[in-house]
């Protein structure tokens, strides 16, 4: 949420405490209340143990004087919020990505088969090269065999063909 978001939906939520008419209607809005303070300020923080103290069955009537002295403190409270808030003293959300989630020893696993698995990529593929090159200085080795045995046999019959003439 971005802060004057945050800001108008506190304001809101005040200005919605006074119309609470009953102990149900006031346990709807603390409840509600409680859920925008959890996910603005987080739930281990000064504002939502604070907020949450004022439950409902602290208060016995809505008419009574209990029930005022708790909205002006609500209210008061409300306020000093908007106003950690404005003053960016809150604890913003924090953007995790999925590798942050994960427990160290599951990340050391994936690191070593990503590792693993390209090291095997690349002796699969230099074995093939090899193959390959090991195929073609056969067939160069083979072919320059031939020529000599070419060039030998061409040279022993040329000369007897030279005596016979």
């Amino acid at each position: 949420m971005k802060k004057r978001g945050i800001i108008k939906a506190l304001k809101s939520q005040k200005s919605k405490l006074n119309d609470q008419l009953n102990i149900n209607g006031y346990s709807i809005w603390h409840g509600s209340t409680l859920h925008y303070i959890e996910n603005i300020f987080g739930k281990d923080t000064y504002a939502y143990k604070t907020f949450s103290q004022f439950r409902a069955f602290d208060i016995q009537d809505t008419a009574s004087e209990s029930y005022t002295k708790i909205t002006q403190n609500l209210e008061k409270l409300l306020d000093e919020f908007v106003d950690m808030v404005k003053s960016d003293c809150y604890q913003k959300e924090i953007k995790t990505n999925f590798l942050q989630n994960l427990d160290n020893s599951i990340l050391a696993l994936i690191i070593g088969g990503v590792c693993t698995g390209c090291f095997l990529i690349g002796q699969f593929t230099s074995d093939i090269k090899n193959y390959d090159l090991k195929q073609e200085n056969r067939k160069l080795s083979d072919s320059l065999r031939l020529t000599k045995t070419f060039i030998i046999t061409k040279k022993e019959s040329s000369p007897k063909k030279q005596l016979q003439h």
